[in-house]
């Protein structure tokens, strides 16, 4: 069993695949302020909500079947949530704002990577 005081500030864990974790630390390094995280829950959908990144951890881990990710940290004003959704385990999908890019890289980035890193392999 797990206590936690009711007036806690609630935080949310998005799990980061490996694969985006280069764009993600290339963001946060060019960034000034914390970057900025919309997301929504998955028991109250069509409702947006933002937060901030807090930390990124550094050990990869093996979350779901998207293999490695690290925990990124995210927290939000808590009084912008009804209380009543607010519970653990509760699912969110998220984004988090790295900055803008070319369409077509954002289309083709994962494709444009793994063929680079399948040349690579083979060179």
């Amino acid at each position: 069993m797990t206590v936690v005081p009711p007036n806690t500030p609630w935080q949310i864990e998005l799990e980061m695949p490996e694969r985006r974790m280069a764009h993600l630390l290339r963001a946060q390094k060019k960034s000034k302020s914390p970057l900025r995280v919309t997301f929504g829950l998955v028991s109250n959908p069509g409702h947006e909500y933002e937060g901030e990144i807090l930390r990124i951890d550094r050990k990869l881990d093996v979350y779901s079947d998207d293999g490695n990710s690290a925990l990124v940290r995210v927290a939000f004003p808590n009084d912008s949530i009804d209380p009543e959704l607010l519970r653990a385990e509760t699912r969110v999908t998220a984004k988090v704002h790295c900055g803008t890019r070319s369409i077509g890289y954002v289309m083709f980035h994962e494709l444009i990577e793994t063929v680079q890193s399948s040349v690579m392999l083979w060179f």
